[in-house]
């Protein structure tokens, strides 16, 4: 996993399956903006889900997520 802080903000890249979650998590627990780019729909509904479980309070829009299911349901 590669993390480089600067100024600006933070990118991670790189990082394990499951890793990643928990580090979004703790930004996010922080009070950090975070913009995390999924490679699929499933990895974004992996990290939807361990959002859910690793940072609960923090608001996390998905709308591109719900938008993919929707058409999903509908196909």
């Amino acid at each position: 996993m590669n993390i480089t802080s600067k100024k600006s903000g933070t990118i991670m890249y790189n990082a394990p399956p499951g890793i990643d979650g928990i580090e979004i998590a703790k930004m996010a627990n922080a009070g950090r903006d975070v913009l995390f780019v999924a490679r699929d729909d499933v990895a974004m509904a992996t990290m939807d889900e361990q959002l859910s479980f690793l940072a609960p309070d923090p608001e996390f829009d998905t709308p591109l997520l719900k938008r993919i299911q929707d058409f999903n349901k509908s196909n």
